[in-house]
């Protein structure tokens, strides 16, 4: 789906919205990318169903996404850093006990969110990231859980993209599981909810106190809404799959799920093809230090792109292409025009295949450094 014929998007800072689709991945594609033009400083969740749960699993496999999503972001949660050198440099320096390292870090976030953050909630939840385990915390409610989770991941209210489709188990308590769990997770985040189905969800009669835009399977046809909800803001950001996105079709855990950040600066918790790089990178003693990861650049016509890994001096950029991503057609062709206006800016463009980097890195790494001994030789 070309995402100009998305123009018409309501902006929700808070709320439940549907979008009834015959594409339905096409389309959750397509509105992260107009949220992210629209705004690319704030964070989506996105999450995806193969098939609709049972309504008592709802909520509680929505809270524990929020929680791996939580584990990834970390320590970048309320828009902070956190540092556990720095906290214990606040404490009593190096011999500062664990709890007064937690005490130190929960400090300095009441200190900025005083409204939003659960002391006890995030020293127990610091706890588990400390030991690079999920932040679910079995002593309070899923309710109280992704109150503070939201929080954590942004500070600020969150766009949260679910999507589902029709198969013949969902029947009127799957139906009435995902309506209220829609419902539940606007309330508890206090963000913008869009639910993304296929039009045979959008029709039960379950969900008909969701509003929902339809849109016929007519290419030249207009989206009809049955009801209005704007709002002046949106949330968005630069988008990536969770661990293990890119896994053989066939594969896939029966909810097929997929995180979303605002990650910049740093290789994405999400893509183990930029974790694998980054590692093999700061080994290289000619190469270390060279390489951003996830940049944003400025093209010469005025566009932007976050890149996965930049050169900033000499102009190279590198990008870790998943097959699962970046295969479909409407991907592809945006990956041309994404080089081509990369190109006309100066850039030069390596794209490697993710399983290639999983598989063999230091390959990977030698074709990085063949392009920049390239780059190197073509200025002198």
């Amino acid at each position: 789906m070309d995402d100009s014929r998305l123009e018409w998007l309501p902006d929700l800072s808070a709320g439940l919205m549907g979008l009834a689709v015959d594409d339905v991945m096409s389309t959750c594609d397509s509105v992260s990318n107009l949220l992210l033009q629209r705004n690319p400083e704030g964070c989506i969740v996105r999450y995806a169903m193969r098939s609709v749960p049972e309504s008592s699993h709802w909520m509680h496999a929505f809270t524990k996404t929020f929680a791996e999503a939580a584990l990834q972001y970390w320590p970048n949660w309320y828009r902070q850093t956190f540092s556990f050198e720095h906290a214990a440099e606040a404490g009593r320096g190096q011999d500062a006990s664990f709890d007064e390292i937690v005490d130190a870090m929960v400090a300095g976030c009441r200190s900025e969110l005083q409204h939003a953050v659960d002391p006890r909630w995030l020293r127990l939840a610091i706890r588990c990231v400390a030991r690079n385990q999920v932040p679910f915390v079995p002593q309070y409610s899923l309710t109280q859980q992704l109150r503070q989770l939201a929080a954590a991941l942004t500070g600020s209210p969150l766009v949260v993209l679910i999507s589902a489709t029709w198969n013949e188990a969902c029947d009127d308590p799957r139906m009435m599981g995902l309506a209220a769990g829609c419902e539940w997770v606007a309330e508890q985040t206090g963000g913008a909810v869009y639910l993304v189905t296929d039009p045979a969800i959008a029709r039960h009669r379950m969900l008909e106190k969701v509003p929902f835009v339809h849109r016929s399977g007519d290419e030249n046809a207009q989206w009809q809404s049955g009801a209005t909800a704007t709002s002046p803001e949106a949330n968005a950001v630069a988008e990536a799959a969770r661990p293990g996105a890119d896994r053989v079709a066939g594969r896939q855990n029966q909810e097929e799920r997929k995180l979303v950040f605002p990650i910049l600066g740093r290789p994405h918790p999400g893509s183990p093809g930029e974790q694998f790089l980054a590692r093999a990178l700061a080994n290289d003693r000619s190469l270390a230090g060279m390489f951003e990861f996830n940049v944003r650049v400025l093209g010469v016509r005025g566009s932007s792109h976050v890149v996965d890994l930049l050169w900033r001096i000499g102009k190279v950029v590198v990008e870790v292409d998943g097959f699962r991503f970046h295969s479909r057609e409407e991907e592809f062709r945006k990956d041309r025009f994404r080089d081509y206006e990369l190109l006309i800016s100066g850039y030069l463009v390596l794209r490697l295949p993710h399983d290639e980097v999983i598989a063999d890195p230091l390959l990977a790494i030698e074709k990085i450094r063949d392009v920049v001994n390239f780059r190197i030789a073509e200025n002198q």
